[in-house]
């Protein structure tokens, strides 16, 4: 797949992934319960007897954990549309218009 077609997709899909994903997140019961765990599991955190300076740390490790997360989440989303088109393209159900 060229760059811009590449680029289009990634834009128009964008704001497609956020809807789509957050009204899954909605409906998916066992997304919704590892959300309240996580929030639990917070307030503990935020309550345990840490120095500042480890405290940082483990917030530095967690925020690059959910940043690679969603990264390789949206990745994920976009290289299936890809595949997807692909296919499609190879089954001859769709033509090749952007080059």
């Amino acid at each position: 797949m060229n760059l811009l077609t590449r680029e289009i997709l990634n834009q128009t899909i964008a704001e497609a992934i956020d809807a789509t994903r957050e009204k899954i997140c909605a409906e998916d019961e066992i997304y919704q319960q590892d959300e309240k765990d996580l929030d639990e599991l917070t307030v503990r955190f935020m309550e345990l007897d840490l120095p500042e300076h480890d405290r940082m740390i483990i917030n530095d490790y967690i925020a690059c954990l959910q940043t690679v997360d969603c990264r390789y989440a949206d990745i994920s989303y976009m290289a299936g549309i890809e595949d997807a088109i692909t296919f499609l393209k190879k089954m001859d159900l769709i033509k090749n218009t952007i080059e």
